[in-house]
């Protein structure tokens, strides 16, 4: 009998779970089970519905399940819950491979925050994907808290949102904790004005900062900060190893501050992902002076989220600058009504990409949907119409018309 993942959930919903007879008559060895559980490494429910088979089946199963899981962490008595849990278990925490911690808004001193990195990282030895939601805030967070984080040395992902610093010193400080850091997303980080301390955060405390996956939102960077970021950025060895960039846009201010970013990684920098959200309407037209594609020279994948069909032409303006290295191209237009969607000029945006100028040009992905201020999406477009506009791109098999898909940057993987 072959066992799936589909089998498997069959059986658990059910409430048909063979024991190892019925899934074989001989009794295979537990050894035989047990790979068989390894190839479901991926799969929590299969994994479930294993250790709800056979008590034999049970360690591995849970072993298993502990390599993905992902622990979150929102209140001090949930907290309080995983130290227990440690404590009787203590082989267990091992297998953890990401931890969430937040907040909830009522707990306006999580404190207890502090004592993680102490109390955890001993146990976790293998975690690789560290989010903060909320909690590293100068209010309540412990002076020494950089020196704690370090604790967790084998961290590869780590994921700050809606934290508020000090300074930019003691941001870049916590930073520069994780010495293993390769993916690193920025959501809502602010600090307050302040100088540059070169003997604490400047290239010789800043030469094993080496990341290749670098995410922004711009939005909450005030004054100087989006520069101050940029300047130090480009004393890292980052600028030589970055290879995915995902930017979420901001004010023009905030755009021009960052504006030498891309003459910085441009030999380095293989995705470029950059994202408007709904509230900045005709935000492209504002920062499009500030994107400077042409200096990626190795750029393949660039991926343009949350653009309103009456920006197309500063859109095509902008493609055009991109180096004809450029394989895929995504797109994800919004507009309030189809009318909207039909005004477009197609036929100019289907004669614009010509082997001359895109010879390494695969495919390019287009994605349509409705936003309506206040109201939000009420029904999807009709393609048919345009598709039938883009001829050129349809012949030669470039244009893929797809559902909306989750950002690059969304993909929080424990792996």
């Amino acid at each position: 009998m072959t066992i799936t993942p589909s089998s498997l959930h069959s059986w658990a919903s059910q409430d048909q779970i063979p024991n190892s007879t019925q899934l074989h008559p001989s009794r295979l060895p537990l050894e035989v089970y047990e790979l068989i559980i390894d190839q479901l490494h991926d799969d929590p429910l299969a994994l479930e519905a294993c250790a709800l088979t056979c008590r034999a089946w049970l360690p591995r199963s849970r072993f298993r399940l502990f390599l993905i899981q992902i622990q979150h962490v929102p209140t001090v008595g949930t907290y309080n819950n995983l130290l227990r849990r440690i404590r009787a278990s203590p082989s267990l925490p091992q297998y953890v491979r990401a931890l969430c911690v937040s907040r909830f808004t009522n707990d306006r001193k999580p404190t207890w925050t502090n004592r993680i990195p102490v109390q955890l990282a001993p146990f976790m030895s293998r975690l690789f994907c560290l989010h903060f939601q909320d909690v590293l805030s100068s209010g309540w967070m412990h002076p020494s808290m950089h020196a704690y984080l370090a604790f967790f040395r084998t961290v590869g992902n780590l994921s700050l949102g809606n934290c508020l610093f000090s300074d930019i010193n003691s941001f870049i400080r916590i930073l520069l904790c994780f010495p293993a850091l390769e993916y690193l997303t920025l959501d809502q980080v602010r600090w307050g004005k302040s100088q540059m301390m070169k003997h604490l955060v400047g290239p010789s405390r800043s030469k094993k900062f080496q990341i290749k996956s670098l995410a922004i939102t711009l939005d909450s960077w005030h004054g100087d900060s989006a520069k101050q970021f940029t300047e130090w950025f480009m004393t890292t060895p980052s600028v030589s190893t970055v290879t995915f960039f995902s930017l979420t846009s901001g004010s023009a201010t905030d755009h021009e501050g960052i504006a030498p970013f891309y003459h910085a990684v441009g030999q380095s920098l293989k995705e470029l992902e950059i994202y408007f959200p709904w509230y900045s309407q005709g935000a492209l037209t504002l920062v499009s002076d500030f994107l400077h594609l042409e200096s990626c020279k190795s750029l393949r994948r660039v991926r343009f989220e949350e653009v309103t069909a009456q920006e197309t032409p500063v859109l095509l303006t902008l493609i055009g600058r991109i180096p004809p290295s450029i394989e895929e191209i995504w797109i994800n237009m919004k507009s309030e009504n189809q009318k909207q969607l039909d005004s477009v000029d197609w036929e100019i945006f289907d004669s614009f990409f010509t082997p001359e100028k895109f010879p390494a040009l695969k495919k390019i992905f287009l994605a349509f949907h409705f936003y309506i201020p206040g109201q939000g999406q009420d029904r999807k477009p009709t393609t048919s119409s345009i598709v039938s506009r883009l001829r050129k791109l349809s012949d030669v098999g470039l244009l893929e018309i797809r559902e909306r898909t989750p950002a690059w940057r969304s993909d929080f993987s424990a792996t």
